[in-house]
């Protein structure tokens, strides 16, 4: 990764990715791929569902299949290629309706018919691959991608008030102390810690720590993760840490709250 962005990238985070493919032997293969080279992948086959969990993974680039036919359902009648350009293009304004990815790295993985050029979305940050391509093809579009976005990296470690968190080496400390806590419970600081003023539903954390296709979790299985990691945090001081929301779900700080 060190030939794609010039930062020092000791103390920084892999980039994420967010991979929409239906198919989910294609979506695995790819991820898989990208994965072996320094990228976080988070894998979504519904592009709705990766609309609605952009703002929990905040990825710095995003890989999409043009298979938008088969993500939707639609009948053969209804799936041609005019029919796959429009909904893709759909998809990309979607996600660029969000202030933080209005200019987020696109690469398009498109279908040998697709003679479309994808112009009106076309913001010189987006590229486009044809099946069959290899994943060497993939990887050398989002190396050239990233040298031109030259996003911003998450820090390593990451700090609210008198509890830091080290993404590196999954270890939560309070007070410089260090907190025993479960990989779930981990995941769930994470997030919060990441936006301390935003407010996070069961079903929003339930996204994130367990993926999106997770749907036999219950919304009281958050509560008693929640629990735990309270718990953990009141071993060191009873200072509260996580406020909770009624009706809205869970927070570290209200938005007009001093930092």
């Amino acid at each position: 990764m060190s030939d794609i962005l010039s930062e020092n990238m000791v103390n920084k985070m892999p980039p994420k990715v967010i991979l929409v493919d239906y198919d989910e032997e294609s979506r695995n293969a790819t991820a898989n791929a990208i994965e072996r080279y320094w990228f976080n992948v988070i894998r979504i086959a519904d592009p709705e569902m990766a609309l609605r969990n952009l703002h929990l993974h905040k990825p710095h680039l995003s890989v999409i299949s043009s298979r938008m036919s088969d993500m939707l359902d639609l009948s053969p009648a209804s799936s041609g290629p005019s029919n796959t350009n429009n909904m893709v293009v759909d998809f990309v304004n979607k996600v660029r309706m969000h202030q933080d990815y209005v200019n987020i790295p696109i690469v398009l993985l498109l279908e040998d018919y697709d003679k479309y050029s994808y112009d009106p979305i076309d913001n010189g940050l987006i590229a486009k691959i044809r099946r069959p391509f290899t994943h060497n093809d993939l990887i050398t579009e989002i190396k050239s991608l990233f040298r031109k976005a030259q996003p911003v990296l998450q820090d390593r470690i990451l700090r609210y008030k008198d509890v830091m968190i080290d993404l590196g080496s999954f270890k939560a400390f309070r007070q410089d102390k260090h907190m025993h806590l479960g990989p779930t419970e981990f995941k769930i600081l994470q997030l919060l810690i990441e936006a301390p003023k935003s407010i996070f539903s069961r079903q929003q954390i339930i996204d994130y720590v367990w993926g999106t296709d997770n749907s036999e979790i219950d919304l009281r299985t958050v509560d008693v993760h929640m629990n735990r990691l309270r718990t953990a945090l009141k071993k060191i001081s009873n200072i509260p840490v996580i406020q909770t929301i009624r009706s809205l779900g869970y927070c570290l700080s209200l938005p007009g709250d001093p930092d």
